[in-house]
Parts: C-alpha cells; structure tokens; sequence
C-alpha cells in the first residue's frame, strides 16, 4: 500500500475491464435505485463517503421495501439524518453508526463484517447489500458499496460498485489492484 495514494482507487468502467469469460452476479434492483453521490450534498458535508455510503444503503433497502428509512420520504432529508450519526470523516466504523439510524427508524437490521471474499460473493448472491472500504492511501479511505461482482476464468475478481461519486453501478474494482480492500460489511432486514 501506498502512503500516498492517487486517489482514484482504482475504479474501472464497463470498457476497461478484461475480455475473456467471466460469471457475473449483481444484486436485485440494483440499477434501479435513485443511488446518492457526495457532489448532491458537498455543500452540507465535508470527507462524507461514509455518510453517502450509509444513505445508499437505506435508500437501497427502502427501494425493496423498507419505506420508514427514508426520512420525510427525501434522500436528502435521509443523508441528513445520517451525516448527524455519522459525521464527517474519516470514518473507519460504519456499523454501530447505520445501527442507530436503523434502529430510529424502527427498523431491525442485521450485519456481519468480514475480510472474506467467500462471504461477499456469498452476499451477492443472496442480494444482501455490502458496504467495503477501500484504502488508496495512508489518509486515503473511501466508503464504496458492493452489488455485485465478475469473476474470470483466470481468478481474477472485479467487484461491481456503488462509488458513491457517480449515480451508477457500472463501476468496478479489480481486488487488490489499484487500492486496498479493507474490509466489507453485509446489511440486511429481518
């Protein structure tokens, strides 16, 4: 890792990803969802991936279904509410911080951490929304979500991403290319 990264992370799009075959798997509704990027609210918060992050995940879960998590029915209103608990960053611990809103919302939710591609491939699978850190950087950190990934004949893994800079999913990240992969955090609802 470097002490000073160049701060893409290594993101790829669509066109810079290998050719050859590849099994891919992208969580349900995942194109779907009106997702939030940190230019919308940069005028309400500073170094706030984490916040964009945690708002991108309700709004994830209220699109299936969990409406009370969208706070005056408003994504803003919702990143508002968020950035409260979450605060600028950075943020190395999402968890307890998603926790309270969750939990102020009257909403159960549940979470497992881990550093395991086993297990983050296993929650693609099963449409549970990740959240990862990626570390460019020994000040470089940055707040991504996980929905899906492609997998090369060759062993190669790129994970589809939520970068939280572009309101797409058609964003990619080769594990262990380009930045670190910290750790992700699989979220679900009872």
């Amino acid at each position: 890792m470097f002490l000073l990264g160049d701060g893409d992370y290594g993101f790829l799009s669509p066109h810079q990803l290998p050719k050859g075959r590849y099994i891919a798997r992208t969580i349900d509704d995942a194109s779907s969802v009106a997702w939030m990027t940190t230019s919308e609210v940069s005028d309400l918060a500073k170094n706030h991936c984490a916040a964009v992050a945690a708002t991108n995940i309700a709004l994830y879960h209220a699109h299936r279904g969990a409406k009370q998590l969208l706070v005056n029915d408003d994504r803003v209103a919702t990143f508002q509410a968020l950035h409260r608990i979450v605060n600028n960053g950075p943020v190395a611990m999402l968890v307890p911080k998603v926790r309270i809103f969750y939990r102020q919302r009257g909403i159960p939710m549940h979470s497992q951490t881990s550093r395991n591609l086993k297990a983050l491939k296993f929650g693609v699978r099963n449409n549970l929304i990740q959240a990862a850190l990626l570390v460019d950087g020994l000040f470089n950190w940055h707040w991504v979500l996980v929905v899906g990934y492609r997998q090369y004949q060759d062993g190669r893994l790129f994970l589809q991403l939520v970068n939280g800079w572009e309101q797409t999913t058609e964003k990619y990240y080769e594990v262990g290319a380009g930045s670190f992969w910290m750790s992700s955090t699989t979220y679900w609802l009872e």
